[in-house]
């Protein structure tokens, strides 16, 4: 065996407590000034009270809708603005289509409608 087994099977090795073990560790328990947090355990006593776990609870929560709302206001930014480079590509193809029937002389510009018509009818 590598002697780093044998250090950890010695180390783990079930040993008898020491005479009277019980008894200290019964008296401790029973003494209310013993079982009380000290230094360390002081911050933990402090996230003992549940309205401290109820705020951090809370911010949690809002620290998640707050992250999702601000996806959600990206993709509707990302779909506003295929949208407007949609518009604006059909508006480029009709005004090059206008132009076209402009430049044909299929449409004037200028005249009232009334007197195309008499126009065209004579």
């Amino acid at each position: 065996m590598k002697p780093l087994d044998e250090e950890l099977k010695s180390a783990l090795k079930r040993r008898e407590p020491p005479p009277g073990f019980r008894e200290r560790v019964a008296a401790r328990l029973a003494d209310p000034a013993r079982t009380r947090l000290h230094g360390a355990h002081g911050l933990a006593a402090a996230f003992r009270p549940t309205w401290i776990r109820w705020a951090a609870v809370m911010a949690a929560a809002c620290l998640v809708l707050m992250g999702a709302w601000v996806i959600r206001r990206r993709e509707q930014q990302r779909k506003a603005e295929a949208i407007q480079r949609q518009v604006m590509y059909a508006l480029r193809l009709a005004a090059g289509k206008f132009n076209g029937a402009m430049q044909a002389g299929i449409v004037r510009l200028g005249a009232p409608t009334s007197s195309r018509r008499k126009a065209n009818q004579r």
